[in-house]
């Protein structure tokens, strides 16, 4: 099985992404007004140089945010410039990839900050 397994979160909190979300979609299916996905620096949670984690939104908007913005920094694909803020409108995803210790780009489509 080549899928990508999901972690459904269906209480609308802040989460913070954590080692086991590599290599899976965070599912946001049930947040109905809004919610936050924080990504970690390297010093609290070390992935490595690589992981990949997507996001899909459900009938709200998602937000993602460095949890330590002095030192993650999270550049959009195709912005051209890194941001404290990007939302994934509804019904949409995104995907995180790491490309440095506190470095990750961001793609999805409709993106915006």
């Amino acid at each position: 099985d080549r899928g990508v397994p999901q972690r459904k979160i269906t209480q609308q909190i802040d989460y913070y992404l954590k080692p086991s979300d590599a290599g899976r979609h965070i599912y946001c299916g049930e947040w109905e007004n809004g919610g936050s996905i924080f990504v970690p620096n390297h010093a609290d949670v070390s992935f490595p140089i690589g992981t990949v984690i997507t996001v899909v939104s459900g009938p709200s908007t998602v937000y993602i945010y460095p949890n330590n913005g002095n030192i993650v920094t999270i550049w959009g694909a195709g912005f051209n410039l890194s941001n404290q803020s990007w939302n994934i409108p509804a019904h949409s995803i995104a995907t995180l990839l790491k490309v440095e210790s506190n470095v990750w780009m961001l793609s999805g489509v409709s993106l915006n900050n």
